[in-house]
């Protein structure tokens, strides 16, 4: 993912494998349940984001 602005609850929710680049995120619980998560140079406005996670770099 680039680029990408989202707003809403459970964003990116049970995902696996992803990398984003420049990316906004407005909402609760985003990347709730994700594996194998990579983000860089991006901004995320959430409460309980990355609840249940494995394997994620910021």
């Amino acid at each position: 993912m680039e680029n990408v602005t989202a707003n809403g609850k459970y964003f990116a929710m049970n995902t696996e494998n992803v990398k984003a680049t420049n990316i906004t995120v407005c909402g609760d619980y985003c990347f709730d349940g994700a594996k194998d998560v990579e983000i860089h140079e991006s901004r995320i406005l959430s409460k309980d984001a990355f609840w249940n996670c494995e394997n994620v770099t910021i």
